[in-house]
């Protein structure tokens, strides 16, 4: 960084922080393990940067500290991943569209989804390792959180609080699931597939408290997904989320699903370090 105006970068990478202190050369050096790919953002006070990297990849990052927007620079095996993605925006359909009948809505969300895979592989982007693949599902589920949604925008939209989504609609939002475990690190397909778990779940689709809900999430992804690192994967997305923010008091049912079925010791670890910040 060169002249600097704060001392620290911030690198979030899914809901894990990492604040690092650059050196009285401007200079940090920062390793991230545990991820076979990683879409992370970096942070230089409040603004920040996309950056993409795979296992093995070695980057270094540049900028000015009075400009970071502008003087931004990156140089590594991902660097044209990483210029498409702090080029690129991906649009949503105007509000006005939840009007229309879920088929036909499904139908522009699909051809918006289209379009923006077709833009991104027009990038050439090819040669940056499994990141074709991965943005393509990240575009995916993007997209998907509109079909979600749906049901409460065409209830605002049309001013009819009685609608009820027909089977077809719960139908194409479980295909949606259907995915291999590569999707798996993208935050779009954990917050999609925690939301369906609820939307799809429907002895508890209108349980609302956030503890019985979460409780309900955690079921049917034990029972859907038979993907083992799928479904720990977004068990402990949900587990990890409610710890954070709401603590460890009357969790016993949440631990015997999270216990039964997380074994992965990166990831049990991490949830002990989320719990144990509220030893009291």
């Amino acid at each position: 960084v060169s002249e600097p105006v704060s001392g620290e970068v911030v690198l979030v990478v899914h809901d894990k922080i990492s604040t690092v202190s650059l050196d009285q050369d401007g200079k940090a050096r920062i390793v991230l393990e545990g991820y076979e790919a990683a879409y992370a953002r970096l942070f230089y006070g409040r603004e920040f940067k996309w950056i993409y990297i795979e296992g093995g990849d070695h980057a270094a990052v540049s900028f000015n500290g009075n400009d970071f927007d502008s003087s931004f620079a990156y140089d590594g095996e991902k660097e044209e991943a990483v210029n498409y993605l702090n080029t690129i925006t991906l649009t949503a359909l105007p509000d006005e569209d939840y009007a229309l009948p879920f088929d036909e809505y499904l139908a522009k969300v699909r051809k918006k989804e289209q379009e923006a895979v077709k833009l991104m592989k027009a990038n050439g982007l090819g040669k940056a390792g499994n990141f074709e693949t991965l943005e393509e599902g990240r575009i995916r589920y993007s997209y998907a959180t509109l079909l979600l949604m749906h049901p409460i925008g065409h209830m605002m939209m049309t001013g009819q609080p009685g609608y009820e989504p027909d089977e077809f609609y719960y139908d194409t939002i479980d295909s949606y699931l259907d995915a291999g475990p590569l999707y798996a690190v993208l935050d779009e397909f954990r917050s999609f597939a925690a939301e369906a778990a609820h939307v799809l779940d429907e002895g508890n689709r209108n349980v609302s408290a956030l503890y019985p809900k979460t409780l309900a999430q955690m079921r049917f992804i034990s029972d859907r997904f038979s993907d083992e690192e799928t479904r720990n994967t977004l068990l402990h997305y949900l587990a990890a989320a409610y710890v954070d923010s709401y603590g460890t008091d009357d969790i016993t049912d949440m631990e015997n699903i999270y216990r039964t079925y997380v074994k992965d010791e990166a990831l049990l670890a991490e949830f002990e370090a989320k719990c144990d910040r509220w030893d009291r």
